[in-house]
């Protein structure tokens, strides 16, 4: 596909991370952050099954999905689901 073939030969402007699809996102946020899929599940109160189904791209996954992983895992849900903007939320100083 010429497609495909032009698309790996485009620099990427995220150094940090080459995952191009919300699969790859999660799964390697996931990976970093430690967490099995059952863990990152039960800490956003979802099921390992829909972390699965999201990391494998057997479904697309919900807002409020969305959300609930990003916060777990400390990431934007809107580069959790797209690849833009800031990756990481930054910490809360306490004051």
């Amino acid at each position: 596909c010429l497609f495909l073939t032009l698309r790996k030969k485009i620099p990427t402007a995220r150094p940090w991370s080459m995952a191009n699809t919300i699969c790859e996102r999660l799964a390697e946020t996931r990976a970093e952050a430690g967490y099995s899929r059952r863990a990152l599940g039960v800490a956003a109160g979802l099921s390992a099954r829909i972390v699965a189904l999201v990391e494998s791209g057997k479904t697309a996954p919900k807002r409020s999905t969305l959300d609930a992983l990003a916060e777990v895992l400390g990431c934007h849900a809107e580069w959790l689901a797209t690849g833009n903007g800031p990756r990481m939320r930054r910490k809360k100083v306490a004051s």
